[in-house]
């Protein structure tokens, strides 16, 4: 969902329409051709804040980049693995120390998993 696209455009129109009675001699509906210049300009400003948005995320999506480029050229020069969570197996109290019913080998139809997923028995 565009939220960002849908809030920009609906400040536009009602930009738009402030400027064209900003601009329109005497309050009438008989709109000149420069209030819709005027008028028209608005988006503009709402162009160039977003380019200035995109400009900078792209820098920070590019500098993330490298930094994780980085770090994964680091890793291979040290011999080392990142394999997410290091112990499938339980913690001292009991519980699987967060590991997902993949990584525990558990599936839908393992037998082991909730009686829902073999039809509710």
């Amino acid at each position: 969902i565009n939220q960002g696209g849908f809030l920009a455009s609906l400040t536009l129109v009602v930009a738009i329409g402030f400027v064209l009675d900003w601009r329109t001699p005497g309050g009438g509906s008989a709109y000149p051709a420069s209030a819709f210049r005027w008028a028209m300009s608005v988006q503009y400003v709402l162009w160039a804040l977003g380019a200035v948005q995109i400009w900078r995320y792209r820098r920070r999506a590019r500098a993330l980049a490298l930094r994780e480029q980085a770090g994964i050229a680091e890793r291979d020069e040290l011999g080392t693995e990142d394999l997410g969570t290091e112990d499938l197996g339980t913690d001292e109290l009991g519980t699987d120390g967060g590991a997902t019913a993949h990584q525990r080998g558990l599936s839908p139809t393992s037998g082991r998993g909730p009686s829902w997923r073999r039809g509710g028995r």
